[in-house]
């Protein structure tokens, strides 16, 4: 009973598989008799699809887009962005100065015309502006506080002297009377041999032609203070285009063209760089694109070489080059149509598409010729080869789609986009290749001559018969070899990885990641009020890798009463209003300036150092020579006295009115902090925000991964860039893993159903086991981890190698001997389409752009591999398991 149920269903997929056969050779036959017809039809099919595409082209380079909005962490993410709107695709702008002065300076410009072009820009902050200046002595500990005032204080004469003519000739007259105060009665000027060497420095700097100016901050503030402001940050919110293919583009150029305009980017002793995520993303599309013009174009000129070696025929290439453009417009259409902006995974489509897509012209034209010869006419060399190649291709593209459609249950947006994408594109080049290309073969009137490829390999069916066992062994030893390899690879899932390292705003980036008080990879942590946030923040203040946690509190400094003490009675030694200079003072010209000078030069001559000064007497000895270099260079440009005052007093100003505004500070209290800095510690509803600094190297991927496990240990609730970075690359890695074993499984029951025999269906799926353990074994042994960009080389693997499998299969079980098989046109398709493939993808392995050049070798890797598991591993099998077959 059950043998002749099993007959039953048998008999049903055979008349099944007949009928589908009969169909498949009508839509092949009616194509090639309506040719006219079926061209014109592409044509304004194709047409439409293509104006589609360029109507409503755009690609999303967010990578946090890829992930479902199911997902917790997601979820939270997306909840934390509409509290705080304004801290996600920001630019960041860097302004190093050689000073502190020149930073401030810079930035203050920048942010002047950034508040002035409200259309381009949502906001913009400057952390330690005007409020931190004038309040940024309490933030201060006591201590340092203390020994700040002291320094002050013991320089008090000197600085209100300097602050009502702050010029170049009243510092030397001060310095000078300072020297011969040390001579006479060994009283010293506190920090006198660090100013002498900051005027050494400064004007042997102008007389070698380089940008030098005199640190007035170091020398008034100490090291630490002046170290710390010399580098100045901007927090710019664009405002995105939406009708643009790149919707920060506008407002990233004009930031651009602002430094230029400014003249920042000429500035001496200046550097401003942008960096962050919206230029990241921009870079990364600009990048990409520069690469793949020049790797499509190469990629299109060895495809064209390889199609008119392989094929023999100049009508037989236009009509695969056609059909593959046409099935390419087509599923582009599709899935701006289905799904919307491409994404950095899904946009990977069309490598597949082209990898695969050629195989399916390549093999049905490979076959046409090898029927041709057989019969001499067109129309009865494309019925044959419709009865011949059609049950292969349709199970070729069946497979292949069948594998990409699932990562649509995944929970990985991305790959969710790009499974439906692939898989759909298979059915589409199998339509394609169904109907365009018999009616391109007929209209282009193509008569291949017979291939002489059989002449040529005729030793390979002996050669492999000699060394079948040989290769069977190796095969399998290799293999088992190969896996613990295998099971070593890892997935990188830092998308700055995937940027250009020399690009600046990449080494920016990676520049501010190795600090930890600017890193922008910051873990963030919403709770429901601010005292919740402060019992949170000093729990995960606790944790090993963790550098600071940030609150709205944060900036209410500790001891106020006592700081605010110790300021007042520094601004009852230094009054505020004397550092301001006098309205009536006059700057003086180059004449006075050079007298001044060579009066300080001829002190300089006639001091004589106290006893216990030798210090002091080596730097003023370097200050005359300076000085003397100068003058015997400048003798005749008197106008560079001006210059070198700029040099040296210029900064001073703005200085000194800094030290007057932090004389006047206030009591701080959580109502008093500025609403800009309230607005990005403190939502709406009153929720509160945690910043989380880490004090590990978050360029480092162990790092990183340590520094969110153990937040997260204490706040599951924890979002952020690394968060997101971590947890998505799991997610990503998994939604593969998953998708894999159901294109495995999926695949497994589609072969055993149409071939109905478990033995065939072993043979045709192992070239694709064996060719993805050596593949990415070979990867791990030239320390090529998997990423987002070249993970994509899974389903490539599983797409060619189950139709070079199913190929080879399917034509020895037609009852061919596998050493006329060998001879066919059957192995030298699949040549012929992986060197196509190969040399396609292949291109991409010298684009500029990390992530592109990554996913060339990495294809290349696997191709490499499949061609060898199909053409020579599987034939070597079959020789000696079974060369015959009915």
């Amino acid at each position: 009973m059950t043998a002749d149920k099993s007959q039953r269903h048998a008999t049903l997929l055979d008349q099944a598989g007949d009928a589908y056969l009969r169909f498949v050779c009508w839509l092949v036959d009616g194509s090639r008799r309506a040719a006219g017809r079926v061209l014109l039809g592409t044509v304004l099919l194709t047409a439409g699809a293509a104006y589609f595409v360029v109507a409503h082209f755009a690609f999303n380079p967010d990578t946090s887009g890829l992930l479902s909005r199911d997902l917790p962490f997601h979820k939270l993410d997306v909840e934390f962005e509409h509290a705080f709107p304004n801290l996600s695709q920001n630019i960041v702008v860097v302004v190093d100065g050689q000073t502190a002065g020149l930073a401030r300076k810079a930035a203050a410009q920048l942010t002047h015309w950034f508040e002035q072009h409200p259309e381009l820009f949502v906001d913009v902050y400057q952390p330690g502006g005007k409020f931190f200046i004038q309040n940024g002595l309490l933030y201060l500990e006591p201590n340092a506080l203390n020994e700040l005032s002291d320094r002050l204080s013991q320089v008090q004469p000197f600085i209100a002297r300097l602050a009502q003519d702050p010029s170049l000739r009243s510092l030397l007259a001060l310095l000078g009377q300072a020297l011969e105060r040390q001579a006479s009665s060994g009283e010293s000027l506190p920090g006198l041999g660090t100013i002498v060497q900051e005027l050494t420095r400064t004007i042997n700097a102008l007389a070698s032609g380089s940008f030098y100016q005199l640190h007035w901050q170091r020398l008034m503030f100490g090291e630490t203070w002046a170290n710390q402001a010399q580098r100045q940050l901007l927090l710019v919110k664009p405002r995105p285009d939406a009708s643009a293919v790149q919707p920060l583009q506008h407002a990233i150029s004009a930031t651009r063209q602002a430094i230029q305009s400014l003249g920042l980017s000429r500035a001496p002793g200046v550097r401003v760089r942008l960096t962050g995520a919206a230029v990241l993303d921009n870079s990364q599309i600009e990048t990409a694109a520069t690469g793949m013009t020049f790797a499509t174009l190469l990629s299109l000129t060895l495809i064209v070489i390889l199609l008119l070696v392989g094929l023999r025929n100049w009508r037989l290439v236009i009509a695969t080059l056609a059909t593959l453009i046409v099935g390419l417009v087509w599923t582009t259409a599709f899935a701006l149509a289905a799904i919307g902006p491409f994404n950095i995974i899904s946009i990977a489509f069309a490598v597949l598409f082209v990898g695969i897509g050629v195989d399916f012209s390549i093999q049905f034209c490979m076959r046409y010729r090898e029927d041709f010869s057989y019969t001499r006419g067109l129309a009865t060399a494309l019925r044959l080869t419709a009865r011949n190649m059609g049950g292969a291709l349709t199970l070729a593209a069946v497979a292949a789609a069948v594998g990409f459609y699932s990562f649509l249950p995944t929970s990985y947006a991305g790959v969710i986009d790009l499974g439906l994408i692939a898989g759909t594109s298979m059915l589409i080049a199998l339509l394609a290749n169904l109907t365009l290309l018999p009616a391109l073969l007929r209209l282009l009137r193509t008569y291949p001559r017979a291939s002489q490829l059989k002449k040529r390999l005729s030793f390979a069916p002996s050669l492999l018969k000699r060394s079948a066992w040989g290769i069977t062994v190796a095969a399998v030893l290799v293999g088992m070899a190969a896996i613990p390899l295998a099971i070593q690879a890892q997935f990188d899932f830092d998308p700055m990885h995937l940027q250009n390292p020399t690009s600046e705003a990449v080494k920016t980036f990676r520049s501010l990641l190795a600090e930890s008080e600017h890193s922008p990879y910051t873990i963030e942590i919403l709770q429901p009020n601010l005292a919740a946030a402060q019992q949170l923040a000093e729990r995960v203040s606790q944790l090993p890798s963790v550098a600071q946690t940030v609150t709205l509190a944060s900036f209410v400094p500790e001891n106020q009463a006592q700081k605010l003490d110790i300021i007042q009675r520094l601004a009852i030694i230094i009054p505020p209003y004397t550092l301001l200079p006098q309205a009536d003072a006059k700057s003086p010209g180059a004449a006075d300036l050079r007298v001044a000078l060579s009066d300080f030069r001829a002190r300089l001559a006639q001091w004589r150092p106290a006893h216990g000064q030798s210090n002091l007497a080596g730097q003023i000895t370097a200050l005359g020579q300076a000085i003397d270099a100068y003058q015997d260079r400048f003798s005749n440009h008197p106008e560079k006295l001006l210059v070198l005052q700029n040099r040296i007093i210029g900064a001073l100003p703005a200085e000194l009115n800094r030290l007057s505004l932090s004389l006047q500070a206030r009591e701080i209290t959580l109502d008093a902090l500025p609403q800009e800095l309230r607005g990005r510690y403190l939502a709406t509803d009153g929720r509160a925000r945690v910043q989380v600094f880490s004090n590990l190297d978050l360029n480092q991927i162990p790092s990183l991964r340590q520094f969110v496990r153990e937040v997260r240990d204490v706040a599951p609730q924890a979002i952020g860039a690394p968060v997101i970075l971590k947890k998505g690359g799991d997610v990503m890695l998994g939604a593969f893993r998953q998708a894999s074993v159901i294109a495995a499984a999926a695949i497994l029951v589609l072969l055993l159903v149409v071939l109905r025999n478990p033995w065939d269906t072993l043979l045709a799926l192992a070239p694709l086991g064996l060719a993805g353990v050596l593949a990415v074994a070979t990867m791990v042994v030239l320390g090529i981890s998997f990423n987002l960009g070249n993970i994509i080389v899974l389903p490539l693997i599983a797409g060619l190698g189950v139709s070079y499998g199913i190929y080879f299969v399917l034509r020895w079980r037609s009852g061919e001997p596998v050493d006329r098989v060998l001879l066919s046109s059957t192995p030298a398709a699949i040549l012929f389409s992986a060197l196509t493939t190969m040399s396609s993808f292949g291109s991409l392995a010298i684009a500029p752009d990390p992530g592109v050049a990554m996913l060339g070798r990495t294809l290349s890797i696997a191709l490499g591999w499949i061609l060898i598991c199909t053409l020579v591993v599987l034939p070597a099998v079959l020789l000696r398991v079974s060369p015959h077959r009915r």
